[in-house]
C-alpha cells in the first residue's frame, strides 16, 4: 500500500531532480509555455467583459457571506512605494465593514487583518482536508463487491496481442477521471489501499499516477482562465503541463526508465513493511524538511543553490547507486559498502535474513507482491 501511495512522489522526485537543472539554467519550460501562448494569441490586455469566470459564478456567493476584502486597498498597498504613505495604508483594515454592502461574517469584527487571516486560514484547511476525506470514504466505499471486479479488470488490463498498449489506455483513464474529480491526490489515494491487498498491481498503478498527473494539470488551466492576467497565469499552467508530459516521456516510455521510480516506490514499501515509523519520518523529511531546506537555499541566492543544491543531488545520486549495487550487484562494491549491520532492514541487506514462518507468527510484508498471488485479494475486497 505504501509503495502504491508514493509512486507518485517518486515520479515527480526524479523528474523534478532532471528538469529543475535543465529549467534553471536554460528556461525550457517557460520559454516552451511562453511560445505557446503567444501561439494562441492569448493576452493580458483583453477587455474585462471577454473573460469567463468560471470558478467566481459557483464560489463566489458562499465566499462573499464569509469575507469580502477591499481589493483596491489590496492593490494600493502593493503599489505605494513611499514609507509612510505605505505605513498609513497597512493600519486600515483590508476587511469591508461598510454597510453599504452585503454583511459577512467578520463585518464589525473587532479582530485585526492578521488575526483574521489566520483564522480563515484554518478554517480553510479544516474544509479542504475534510472534504478530501471524505471524497476519498466516499470513493473507497463505492470500489467494493462487483465494482472492485470491475476495477481489478480495468486497471489490470492487459492485451496480449498487443503488449504495453494497456498501460496508455491507462494513462488515458487516468487523465480522465482525475479531470472529472479535479485532483490527482483523492484518485490515487482512492487506489492506494486496493494495491495494498494485491487487487491492482503496481505495475499498473503507474500508468494510472501518469495519466493523474497530466489531468490535474486541467485544473491549473481552468484557473488561469479565471485570473485577471491570463496570459501569466496561463504560462504558469501551461509549465505545469509540459513538467508532467516531460517527465513521462523520461520515465515511462522506456521499460529500464519506468523501473526506476517502480524500484524506488518497492523500496519505501519494504522499508514501511519492516520499519513502522518508516511513512512518518519519509512524509516529514520529504514534504517538510526538504522543502524547508530549498526553500531557505533560495533566499541565500542563485550561487548558494546552485554550489549546495549540486552536492545534494550528487548525493542522493550516490546514495541509489549504492542501494541498487547492494540489491543488484553487490559483486562490484568494496568489502567496507557490503557489511549488514544489524540495525539495517532486512530488504536493504546484501544478505537478508529469511523471516520466520513457524506458526503463529506472521510473516514480513513486501512490496513485491507475488504473480501468482496478487488475485487473492479481489475475493477479500469483492466480498465488501
Amino acid at each position: 500500500a505504501f509503495a502504491g501511495g508514493t509512486v507518485h512522489d517518486c515520479f515527480n522526485i526524479l523528474t523534478v531532480l532532471v528538469l529543475l537543472p535543465i529549467e534553471a539554467t536554460t528556461g525550457l519550460l517557460r520559454h516552451l509555455a511562453s511560445a505557446m501562448v503567444a501561439a494562441f494569441g492569448i493576452t493580458d490586455d483583453q477587455d474585462k467583459g471577454t473573460k469567463v469566470d468560471f470558478l467566481k459564478v459557483i464560489t463566489k456567493p458562499v465566499t462573499s457571506r464569509l469575507v469580502q476584502v477591499d481589493k483596491k486597498l489590496v492593490t494600493k498597498v502593493a503599489q505605494e512605494s513611499d514609507p509612510e504613505k505605505l505605513e498609513k495604508l497597512m493600519k486600515s483594515s483590508m476587511i469591508v465593514n461598510s454597510q453599504s454592502k452585503s454583511s459577512h461574517m467578520f463585518m464589525d469584527t473587532p479582530m485585526d487583518d492578521s488575526t483574521a487571516g489566520f483564522l480563515l486560514l484554518v478554517i480553510s484547511l479544516v474544509l479542504l482536508s475534510t472534504c478530501l476525506i471524505l471524497l476519498v470514504t466516499t470513493l473507497q466505499s463505492v470500489f467494493r463487491g462487483r465494482a472492485a471486479l470491475w476495477m481489478k479488470s480495468l486497471l489490470n488490463l492487459e492485451f496480449k496481442s498487443v503488449p504495453g498498449v494497456a498501460d496508455y489506455v491507462l494513462i488515458l483513464f487516468g487523465a480522465g477521471i482525475t479531470i472529472l474529480m479535479q485532483s490527482s491526490s483523492i484518485t490515487t489515494s482512492t487506489l492506494t489501499p486496493l494495491v495494498g491487498i494485491g487487487l491492482i498491481k503496481l505495475e499498473k498503478m503507474f500508468p494510472f499516477t501518469v495519466g493523474a498527473n497530466i489531468g490535474t494539470t486541467v485544473t491549473g488551466i481552468l484557473s488561469a482562465l479565471a485570473g485577471s492576467n491570463i496570459a501569466t497565469g496561463m504560462t504558469v499552467a501551461l509549465s505545469h503541463l509540459l513538467f508532467n508530459l516531460l517527465g513521462t516521456l523520461i520515465w515511462f516510455p522506456v521499460p529500464f526508465m519506468r523501473r526506476v521510480p517502480l524500484g524506488m516506490a518497492k523500496l519505501n514499501g519494504n522499508l514501511a513493511a519492516e520499519w513502522k515509523f518508516f511513512p512518518i519520518i519519509y512524509l516529514i523529511v520529504v514534504f517538510g524538511l526538504l522543502p524547508l531546506t530549498f526553500f531557505l537555499l533560495s533566499l541565500a541566492g542563485v550561487a548558494v543553490v546552485a554550489s549546495v543544491g549540486t552536492i545534494m543531488i550528487l548525493g542522493m545520486i550516490a546514495v541509489v547507486t549504492i542501494l541498487t549495487l547492494r540489491l543488484k550487484r553487490p559483486s562490484l562494491l568494496p568489502e567496507s559498502l557490503k557489511a549488514d549491520p544489524a540495525w539495517m532492514p532486512n530488504s536493504l541487506k546484501v544478505n537478508p535474513v529469511e523471516p520466520a514462518t513457524d506458526e503463529g507468527t506472521t510473516q514480513m510484508s513486501s512490496a513485491d507482491l507475488g504473480s501468482g498471488k496478487w488475485w487473492q485479494g479481489t475475493w477479500g475486497w469483492g466480498m465488501g
